[in-house]
């Protein structure tokens, strides 16, 4: 089973005259990429999980609210993740205290 290769468009834009590219402002640009999330109805939120560590980043959606609850609370336990979770309110990002300082 092969791939299809999907061309990306990196040089055509690095090419691009300045001009051509309208600037945003700061706060539209937060709105809108980070204000702007979605998730669907059927969704209670996603957690991505990143492994202080390794770097290697899990993202997993979930339907119940307490499937997410044991999910927070195992990645706490583990003691070496830093954790973001997104629900239909907010975006959270949680990191160990004591991490913090090092």
């Amino acid at each position: 089973m092969s791939k299809d290769y999907l061309p990306n468009n990196w040089q055509h834009w690095h090419d691009a005259p300045e001009d051509l590219i309208g600037e945003i402002p700061y706060d539209e640009f937060m709105e809108w990429k980070i204000g702007g999330w979605q998730l669907p109805s059927s969704h209670t939120c996603i957690i991505r999980a990143t492994n202080k560590d390794t770097g290697r980043v899990t993202e997993r959606a979930y339907k119940k609210q307490a499937a997410a609850e044991e999910r927070i609370r195992q990645l706490i336990l583990e003691n070496n993740y830093e954790l973001t979770v997104v629900d239909h309110e907010t975006v959270q990002h949680y990191i160990r205290k004591s991490d913090e300082t090092n």
